[in-house]
C-alpha cells in the first residue's frame, strides 16, 4: 500500500512539473503571436547585435570614433552622412549613441544577472524552509529594499568607484530584494500545493523538489521584473555616472532633445 501510495505521489508530481513547463513554453508561444511582441523582439535584437558589434563597426569605417571633436562642423543637421547630426562640439550623435548602447547593455545584463543570481535561490529558500531563516533573510532583504535604490548606488560607486562592474553591483544590491519578495511569496504559496506534499511524501530531496517542482510555476512571473529592471538599471547606471561610455548615451540623447526643441523637428523620427 506505502508503495503503491509513493510510486503514484512520484507520478502525480513529475506530471505537475511537466505542466508547469508546458504552461511556460505556452506563454511564450502566445506573447511571439502577438505582433508588437514580436516586433519588440527584432528591435532588441537588432539594437543588441549593433551595440555588441560596435567596435568591428567602428573598425570597417562604417561608425566613426564618438571621442572625436572639433573635427566636423557643429549642429549638423542629420544626413546620410551624419544620421542623427552632430553635436554643438562635433561630435557624431549616431556613434555615440551606439557606443553608449553597448555600455547600457553591459550595464543590464551584468547588474540584472547578478540580482537574479542573489534574489532566486534566497527567495526560494526562504519560501520552502520557513521558520528563523525564512525571518533572517526577510529582514536582511527587507533592510536593503528600504534604501532609495539611487542613494545605495552612490554610496557603492563611491566605495567601488566608477564602472561597470560598480553598475552592475550597485543594480543587484538595489534590485535583488524585488526577485526575493515575489519568489518568497510564491514559494511559500506552492509549498502546500499537493503536487509538492506528495513529493515531500515520497522522500524527494529539498533541491530537487524546489527546483524541478516550484521554481517551474514561478518562473512566468520572472520576465516582468527582468523589463522593469532593465529600464531602471540604465537609469541607474546613467544618473550616478557609473558608465564611461554610457555618458555619450546620455548627452548624446540630451543634445538630441535640445536641438529638436530648437530647429529640428524631423529628429523626432531618427532616434
Amino acid at each position: 500500500m506505502s508503495a503503491s501510495s509513493s510510486t503514484s505521489s512520484v507520478t502525480e508530481s513529475g506530471d505537475a512539473s511537466s505542466i508547469a513547463a508546458g504552461r511556460v513554453q505556452q506563454m511564450w508561444r502566445s506573447l511571439l503571436r502577438q505582433p508588437l511582441v514580436g516586433l519588440s523582439v527584432v528591435f532588441i535584437l537588432v539594437s543588441a547585435s549593433v551595440a555588441v558589434l560596435a567596435p568591428t563597426f567602428q573598425a570597417w569605417g562604417w561608425l566613426r570614433d564618438p571621442t572625436e571633436f572639433l573635427d566636423y562642423q557643429p549642429h549638423l543637421p542629420p544626413s546620410l552622412e551624419f544620421w542623427m547630426g552632430t553635436t554643438s562640439l562635433g561630435h557624431d550623435v549616431w556613434a555615440r549613441v551606439v557606443f553608449g548602447a553597448r555600455a547600457a547593455w553591459q550595464a543590464i545584463l551584468a547588474g540584472t544577472t547578478l540580482a537574479l543570481a542573489v534574489g532566486i535561490p534566497l527567495g526560494l529558500l526562504s519560501g520552502y524552509c520557513g521558520g528563523w531563516v525564512d525571518r533572517v533573510l526577510v529582514f536582511a532583504m527587507d533592510t536593503v529594499y528600504t534604501l532609495p535604490g539611487l542613494l545605495l548606488a552612490i554610496v557603492v560607486s563611491f566605495v567601488l568607484g566608477p564602472g561597470i562592474g560598480t553598475a552592475a553591483v550597485a543594480v543587484a544590491i538595489a534590485y535583488s530584494p524585488l526577485y526575493f519578495r515575489v519568489l518568497r511569496s510564491q514559494t511559500a504559496s506552492l509549498k502546500s500545493r499537493g503536487y509538492v506534499e506528495a513529493a515531500i511524501a515520497a522522500g524527494s530531496p529539498s533541491l530537487r523538489i524546489l527546483t524541478r517542482h516550484i521554481f517551474p510555476n514561478v518562473l512566468p512571473s520572472l520576465p516582468v521584473l527582468l523589463t522593469l529592471n532593465a529600464a531602471d538599471a540604465i537609469l541607474i547606471t546613467a544618473a550616478v555616472g557609473l558608465g564611461g561610455d554610457l555618458a555619450f548615451f546620455c548627452r548624446a540623447l540630451n543634445f538630441l532633445a535640445v536641438f529638436v526643441r530648437a530647429r529640428n523637428q524631423q529628429l523626432l523620427i531618427a532616434p
